[in-house]
């Protein structure tokens, strides 16, 4: 059997259309697979193999008519760019609670200075400055936040769009 596969197989490999694999079986009963005709002592029978040459294409049960490995190949690709997506969508989540952090680092430094202002005008006058300070510090993180939550939302649509299409 091992025979069998290893003749198959090298018959694959070679080029032609068609190949003619002639099977002989000697008077002991050994089979021997060739490219040429058996001598004449020997029960010869012609096996006709088809054989895909380099340009041509299988023919699949569906009517597909590109080889598994091309099949496979674009499975594989599809699968790799909606992991890619995946991601996309993480990075950008972990860079808004990153995000968060660095703001709440920074009111919570706001707020400590606060805890200093004198009751005094003075006092109250940078007070309100830290506020202002705040509000703006705020401001700018809720504006980064939610180009970070856009940017998710298009590639959840991107990644919505890749599991619908089967490729």
């Amino acid at each position: 059997m091992n025979k069998l596969v290893i003749i198959l197989a090298s018959s694959i490999l070679c080029s032609a259309a068609h190949s003619a694999v002639y099977k002989c079986t000697e008077q002991n009963g050994k089979i021997i697979f060739s490219g040429t005709p058996c001598k004449e002592n020997q029960n010869t029978e012609l096996l006709n193999i088809k054989v895909p040459t380099s340009n041509s294409q299988v023919e699949h049960e569906e009517g597909n008519t590109e080889p598994d490995y091309v099949r496979e190949s674009k499975e594989i690709s599809h699968r790799l760019k909606i992991e890619s997506v995946k991601r996309k969508i993480r990075k950008r989540e972990r860079e808004i609670n990153f995000l968060m952090d660095e703001m709440d680092a920074k009111l919570s430094a706001i707020r400590k200075k606060k805890s200093y202002a004198s009751n005094n005008l003075a006092g109250a006058e940078w007070e309100t400055s830290l506020s202002a300070e705040m509000q703006a510090i705020t401001s700018q993180y809720n504006v980064r936040v939610e180009m970070e939550r856009e940017k998710i939302k298009q590639l959840n649509s991107q990644l919505a769009t890749l599991e619908s299409s089967t490729e």
